[in-house]
C-alpha cells in the first residue's frame, strides 16, 4: 500500500508540475504578444523539461523559466522568424504548384520532400537549441540530420504528437494544462537518450550529474 501511495503521490506531483509549466508557457506567450512570446516561452519550457529529466526535480521552476525567457528572447525570436519565413516560402511554392497544374509531378515530389525535411527540423529544433550551444545557422542542419539519423526517435515523437492530438480532441480542456508541457517532456526525453548515445563520454558525465543530485 505504501508503494502504491508513493507512486500515486509521484504521479500527482508530475501532473501538477506539468500543468504549472504549461500555464507558464501559455502566459508568457501572451506576455510577448503571442508573436514574440512563442519562441522564448517554448525554449524556456523545454529548458525546464530538460532540467527535470536530468535529475533536477527540485529546481525553482519560475525563476528558471523567467531567466531563460529573458535571456533567449532575441535569439529565439530570430530562430522563429527564420523558420516562419522558410515555412511561408514552402506554402507559397505549394500554391504556385496548384495553379500550374501542368506537368509538375517531379517538382511536386521535390517540394513534398523539402516540406518533410522542414517538419523533421521543426520537431527537433528546440531540443537541439536547449541542449547544445550552437549558432542558428548550424542548429537547423543539425536538427534535420539528427531527425534523419534517428528514425525511431522521429517516429516516437510523431506518434506522441498524434496520440496527444487525439486526446486533446476529445478532452479539449486538457489543452490548457498539458498541451505544450507533456509534448515537450516526451520530446526532450527521447532526444536526450539519443544525444547521450551520440557521445558516450557526454552520457557518463550526465549520469554522474544525475547521481550527484539524488
Amino acid at each position: 500500500m505504501d508503494l502504491l501511495t508513493s507512486r500515486l503521490y509521484r504521479a500527482c506531483e508530475w501532473l501538477t508540475s506539468l500543468a504549472y509549466l504549461n500555464l507558464l508557457w501559455i502566459g508568457f506567450i501572451l506576455l510577448g504578444g503571442i508573436l514574440f512570446g512563442w519562441g522564448p516561452a517554448t525554449v524556456a519550457m523545454y529548458t525546464v523539461s530538460r532540467k527535470w529529466l536530468t535529475g533536477h526535480r527540485d529546481i525553482a521552476v519560475f525563476p528558471l523559466f523567467w531567466q531563460t525567457y529573458k535571456t533567449e528572447f532575441i535569439r529565439s525570436n530570430g530562430l522563429v522568424l527564420l523558420m516562419v519565413v522558410i515555412g511561408a516560402i514552402l506554402f507559397v511554392d505549394f500554391r504556385i504548384l496548384r495553379v500550374l497544374s501542368a506537368d509538375i509531378s517531379v517538382l511536386g515530389i521535390l517540394l513534398i520532400s523539402v516540406c518533410l525535411m522542414y517538419l523533421i527540423t521543426l520537431v527537433f529544433i528546440v531540443p537541439v537549441y536547449v541542449h547544445y550551444d550552437l549558432r542558428v545557422w548550424r542548429m537547423i542542419p543539425f536538427a534535420f540530420l539528427f531527425g534523419v539519423s534517428r528514425p525511431l526517435h522521429t517516429i516516437g515523437v510523431s506518434l506522441a504528437a498524434a496520440i496527444l492530438a487525439c486526446v486533446f480532441w476529445y478532452f479539449p480542456l486538457l489543452m490548457l494544462f498539458f498541451s505544450g508541457s507533456v509534448y515537450a517532456l516526451i520530446t526532450m526525453f527521447l532526444t536526450l537518450k539519443a544525444f547521450a548515445s551520440m557521445d558516450p563520454r557526454l552520457a557518463k558525465e550526465e549520469e554522474r550529474r544525475i547521481v550527484g543530485n539524488k
